[in-house]
């Protein structure tokens, strides 16, 4: 947080006095630095300032040219929609977006295939939650056939493999009200294979909300308790799962209160 206003300052400065080729090299590297800002506001819950910096860095991307740089520019915009309830909106940007990659067929490279993956990941999720079902499944499955096309290949940057894919099932189908279905995407899981502690708490607060909805709340703690980023768990949105952990009828699961004091829920 500290950092990135220096840097997007810096090579807005440098884009300024660049030209040619250097000129788009120093749009690219602009438009990812407005990108993370983007994915940092909405995890500090600045919804518009977060949109701002999604709409700087597609702008940015535009001017680069770099298919990498405009995709996750347009994912951190259709987030930014996703989130003041333009779910259709975010959808047809994100599906346009990756159709647009030309990745669909063919053998693209690692990096384009991976970006072209993570885009549906983010748009099956984000129609999942509109309710639209059939499009839910239907762009998960095409990021699973990107996942298997990589042939194990590890694009440089980029988190989108099968593991990944697998995670976003458990978020989509949680969305679409089948828990059963997230859990059993969930029991495929080896913890210990989840790259990074990001992902990995990704995973386990996915999992502890599909464990709610199935109607076992100590399951659902005991998932949260797994987390190991504790950045992730004092995110708004487990604290409200957390706190309505607390107002299930029946004992309290062992660990929970704990855990609310832990991530700042209302205990």
């Amino acid at each position: 947080a500290g950092v990135l206003p220096v840097v997007i300052a810096a090579a807005q400065t440098s884009l300024d006095e660049a030209g040619g080729k250097q000129r788009e090299q120093i749009a690219a590297l602009l438009a990812d630095a407005y990108s993370l800002a983007s994915d940092l506001c909405s995890r500090l819950h600045d919804d518009a300032l977060a949109s701002v910096t999604a709409e700087r860095a597609r702008s940015a991307a535009q001017l680069s040219g770099d298919p990498a740089s405009i995709a996750e520019a347009a994912r951190m915009t259709s987030i930014a929609m996703r989130r003041d309830g333009h779910h259709d909106t975010a959808t047809a940007l994100l599906t346009s977006t990756a159709l647009d990659l030309g990745a669909g067929s063919g053998e693209p490279a690692p990096g384009l295939l991976a970006t072209y993956g993570s885009l549906l990941c983010t748009a099956a999720y984000t129609t999942a939650q509109r309710g639209n079902r059939h499009q839910a499944i239907e762009l998960i499955t095409e990021a699973e056939t990107a996942a298997t096309r990589l042939s194990g290949a590890q694009a440089p940057h980029s988190p989108f493999s099968r593991i990944n894919v697998a995670i976003y099932q458990i978020r989509v189908h949680t969305a679409l009200g089948d828990a059963g279905a997230a859990l059993d995407h969930a029991r495929k899981i080896d913890l210990r294979s989840v790259p990074t502690p990001e992902r990995r708490a990704r995973f386990c607060v996915d999992t502890a909300r599909a464990w709610q909805r199935f109607g076992n709340p100590g399951n659902a703690v005991r998932s949260l308790q797994a987390a190991c980023a504790p950045e992730e768990l004092r995110r708004s949105s487990v604290r409200t799962l957390v706190a309505s952990l607390l107002e299930t009828a029946g004992p309290t699961p062992a660990g929970l209160r704990e855990l609310a004091a832990r991530c700042g829920a209302v205990v």
